[in-house]
Formats: structure tokens, sequence, C-alpha cells
């Protein structure tokens, strides 16, 4: 009884989340994560610009893109899921929209 007692005490904590990854991989896996996403939105963010796009909508969609962007880093280090993908996805759907006006803007210029 005292050795399952012992063994109980050595084992983590149930609230502590266990991850297949390293540290190390994981904050890997977070640089290579912004290095594909990061570029492509800061492009499309500022043609929005050179372009006669909206600049309320745009101004609106680069700080929601970064906003998102950050919580995604932070999110992905300590593991909070779903919130990671749902700063992902609002991330992603403000670039869309960003582009979106892009596009707007672009055609009624000419």
């Amino acid at each position: 009884d005292d050795d399952v007692n012992a063994e109980h005490a050595r084992q983590p904590p149930p609230t502590k989340r266990m991850s297949k990854f390293s540290d190390r991989d994981r904050w890997n896996r977070i640089v290579q994560n912004d290095l594909e996403n990061i570029p492509i939105g800061l492009i499309i963010l500022w043609v929005n610009f050179i372009c006669n796009s909206n600049a309320t909508v745009t101004s609106i969609c680069a700080i929601l893109f970064a906003t998102c962007r950050i919580l995604h880093t932070i999110l992905y280090a300590f593991q909070m899921q779903p919130f990671r993908s749902i700063a992902y996805s609002v991330a992603l759907l403000s670039i869309s929209t960003a582009a979106i006006n892009l596009v707007i803007g672009a055609v009624s210029e000419a």
C-alpha cells in the first residue's frame, strides 16, 4: 500500500498538460508558423495602402491580424486549445478580408 502511494506521489499532477513536443520543438514550430503566415499578411496589408483600398477596413484588418498573431504565439506556447485555433482563424479571416478589400480597391481605381 505504501508503494502505491509513493508511486502516485511521483506522478505529475493531473492538471499539468503533457506534450509530445519538447519546449525547443514547440518554439521551433511557433517560429515556423510565424514565418509561414506573417510575411504574406504584411504584404497584403502593405499593398492595401498602395491601392485605393478602404483605409478603415485595412486598419481594422491590420489591428486584428497583429493582435491575433501575438495571441496565437502566446496560446501556442502555453498549449491553450481551442483558443490558439480561434486566434489563428480570426487572423486568417482578417487577412482574407484585407485581400478582398485590396481587390475591390484595385478594381475601383481602374
